[in-house]
């Protein structure tokens, strides 16, 4: 019987979702393919690193036996539901403080072994999500062309 590890399985779901992926970078369209970077380009870069280290991941490892004893489902659960209530939020709120609300969460909800003080260590991922957002939100419009609704107004 045929069976994946944890690792194999995450490796398979990666590929699927790179190929996905890659058969949709086309549909981005081009403006002026005269430009070293163009919204294309970063699309071809993650799939061109996703599909070979899927591949490698999906590579069987001597003696390793697949179980799920160890995981967190209703932490799963959670960032699920988490990610759709972002989905949701995009639109609702914008791509900078929705992003921002997301990864503050996840920050939360993942913990930290050294998070004594919660004041200061919720004060520190909001200013870590509302760093990594706006950089993201830069990364995506100035440089790639891709404009995605940074605030509700």
């Amino acid at each position: 019987m045929f069976t994946l590890s944890k690792d194999q399985l995450g490796g398979l779901l990666i590929l699927v979702f790179a190929l996905a992926y890659v058969s949709q970078i086309g549909s981005i369209p081009v403006l002026d393919s005269s430009q070293a970077i163009t919204p294309q380009s970063m699309p071809i870069f993650l799939a061109g690193l996703a599909i070979p280290l899927s591949l490698w991941m999906l590579l069987p490892r001597l003696g390793e036996r697949p179980s799920f004893n160890g995981l967190n489902w209703k932490l799963l659960l959670v960032f699920m539901v988490l990610m759709l209530i972002y989905s949701v939020g995009l639109r609702a709120i914008g791509f900078i403080p929705s992003s921002t609300l997301f990864l503050t969460a996840g920050f939360l909800l993942l913990g930290s072994r050294h998070a004594d003080n919660k004041a200061r260590f919720l004060i520190t991922s909001a200013a870590i999500a509302l760093t990594a957002a706006i950089a993201l939100w830069l990364l995506m419009d100035r440089l790639l062309g891709i404009y995605v609704q940074p605030l509700p107004w």
